[in-house]
C-alpha cells in the first residue's frame, strides 16, 4: 500500500486537475456566451412551434402558470410569458455577469426537452 502522504498528494493533484479542467471549460463556454444564447432563442422557438402544434391537435400545455395564462389571455398570453422568461433570464444574467454561463444555459436545457418531449407527443398523435 503506498504511503498516506502519496495518497493526498494524488488525490490533490487530482482535484487540482478536475478543478482546471472545469474552470477552462466555463472560460470556453463563456467566451462562446452569444451561442449560449442564440441556443437558449432557437430551444424556445422550438418549444413555442411544437406546443402551438401540440394545442391544435389537442394537446394541452403541462406548464400550470403557463396554461393559465393561456386559459386567460390565449396564445398571447402563452407568448408573453415565454418571452418574458426570456427577458427575466436576460436581466438577470446582467445584474449577475458571473452566471453568465449557466444562466442561458439553465433556460435552454429545459426548452430543449421540452421541445423533444412535444416532438414525441406530436409524433404520436399523429
Amino acid at each position: 500500500m503506498p504511503p498516506a502522504d502519496a495518497i493526498s498528494s494524488s488525490d490533490s493533484r487530482s482535484t487540482v486537475s478536475g478543478e482546471m479542467l472545469l474552470d477552462e471549460g466555463v472560460s470556453w463556454l463563456a467566451r462562446r456566451e452569444r451561442l449560449l444564447w442564440i441556443g437558449a432563442t432557437v430551444a424556445l422557438f422550438a418549444d413555442v412551434v411544437t406546443t402551438l402544434l401540440g394545442f391544435r391537435v389537442g394537446l394541452a400545455e403541462g406548464n400550470p402558470v403557463v396554461a393559465s395564462a393561456q386559459a386567460a389571455f390565449g396564445v398571447a398570453g402563452f407568448l408573453t410569458i415565454k418571452a418574458g422568461a426570456l427577458v427575466l433570464a436576460y436581466g438577470v444574467r446582467v445584474a449577475l455577469p458571473q452566471f453568465r454561463v449557466a444562466i442561458p444555459l439553465g433556460i435552454a436545457l429545459p426548452w430543449a426537452v421540452v421541445a423533444t418531449t412535444n416532438a414525441a407527443l406530436l409524433f404520436a398523435a399523429v
